[in-house]
């Protein structure tokens, strides 16, 4: 982020990071180095996977120590699409860690909106903001969606068993609402016996965040099966229609239904040579970051035909958003999947995987202010185990309006 006087809110965080980074002695081109993109372009096209990997080479060539790695939101494609190009040995010499900040990497359900209704927050009530023909063209040209699209995870690996844990666990969470005797009851018998699956992420009878109105106190996972939960809902012939975020509705809408990107399946194909959709381990030590404290796009309702409106030039707002925990941006879900797959991995000790941190932005359970667990100054700081932890911010100490707005501690401060 270059130096300049004046940031707003989007930078300011970034230009904070390299501000301390530089204090603790961190220097510009020697030992810090950020790697930008055209974000305006799918992973593969704007080449940023190879980029980091030209840029850790520099780096290790430089100082002989691998480095420690942070992407942000639609960074992460790029930063994931780089361990698929390098072999085991390089991950093993170059990277140190991999901080994952507000992972979006099996998409979400208001990219699939914005690819098929558009995004209705760039015009006001048709009279100021950008035109809908100025919007349907920037869409057409903003290729990066489609990396954003929801992937077909949920189908993909239904059947292995690190879904069959998560759809265990979550399963137990939606049935016993810890807020009700009866919830609590239950969870006190499972956590007696252990008898439900990933124990390391903290259960509902601890507390994991403070006071926020968006999110309950205590610790949840907060995700859902986008397959089988509504995306978009809107009338067709009359009748209203519910698409899921599942790979035959999302075909169904992009082919039938799509008509602000033409090019929607010839692009698909271009976003599916990243192999993201694969969730394959990178194969190096990470710390995820994530938000679960305020509401999050799960998907829209519109009372009209979004197609035929498109097709008239007309912008789609809509009648009812449906939330789902995350960031304000991320959905929870989106976040952590993924990881889980690969905690999973490293807990069955599969070959080359490595442990995982999970940070809970906003969280105050097992706030511990490192993800190392060894900290010998004479060596290497060292990750060994699998752990769920919270991670201070300022809506902690903030007011109780910050708490209820979501004016801060969302996807964009979380640099």
């Amino acid at each position: 982020m270059l130096p300049l006087p004046i940031q707003y809110s989007t930078t300011y965080g970034w230009i904070e990071v390299r501000k301390d980074l530089e204090e603790l002695g961190y220097q510009v081109g020697l030992t810090l180095y950020a790697v930008p993109y055209d974000w305006r372009k799918t992973t593969m096209a704007n080449r940023a996977g190879d980029y980091i990997v030209d840029t850790l080479k520099q780096s290790y060539n430089l100082t002989g120590k691998p480095a420690v790695m942070a992407s942000h939101s639609l960074g992460n494609f790029g930063m994931y699409t780089s361990f698929t190009l390098m072999t085991q040995a390089e991950k093993d010499q170059l990277v140190a860690n991999w901080i994952s900040i507000m992972p979006p990497l099996p998409g979400a359900g208001q990219a699939l909106n914005y690819a098929v209704a558009g995004d209705w927050t760039w015009n006001l009530n048709q009279f100021a903001g950008m035109s809908h023909k100025a919007m349907s063209q920037l869409l057409a040209t903003d290729t990066s969606l489609m990396d954003l699209i929801p992937k077909d995870t949920m189908e993909r690996f239904q059947n292995e068993q690190w879904m069959i844990d998560w759809a265990t666990r979550q399963g137990l969470e939606d049935k016993y609402d810890v807020k009700t005797p009866e919830g609590k009851a239950e969870w006190e018998k499972l956590v007696q016996s252990g008898d439900y699956p990933m124990k390391w992420f903290p259960d509902p009878l601890q507390l994991c965040s403070k006071g926020f109105t968006q999110r309950p106190d205590h610790c949840f996972m907060g995700t859902y099966n986008w397959s089988s939960a509504a995306a978009m809902i809107f009338p067709v012939d009359g009748q209203n229609y519910t698409f899921t975020a599942s790979h035959f509705d999302i075909e169904t809408l992009m082919n039938q239904y799509n008509a602000l990107i033409p090019q929607y399946n010839s692009l698909k194909e271009l976003s599916k040579t990243n192999r993201v959709y694969e969730m394959l381990n990178p194969n190096v030590t990470m710390t995820i970051l994530y938000g679960s404290h305020l509401n999050t796009t799960q998907g829209h309702y519109y009372t009209e035909n979004v197609y035929t409106r498109a097709k008239e030039g007309k912008y789609n707002r809509p009648n009812r958003t449906i939330f789902t925990p995350g960031d304000n941006t991320v959905p929870t879900a989106s976040a952590l999947i993924p990881a889980f797959k690969w905690a999973w991995e490293f807990e069955n000790k599969v070959e080359n995987s490595k442990p995982l941190k999970f940070l809970e932005w906003c969280g105050t359970l097992n706030q511990k202010g490192t993800v190392y667990d060894k900290l010998d100054p004479n060596s290497p700081y060292v990750v060994e185990s699998l752990a769920h932890m919270g991670l201070d911010c300022d809506c902690l100490r903030g007011t109780d309006i910050i708490r209820v707005s979501g004016a801060t501690c969302n996807h964009g401060d979380a640099p």
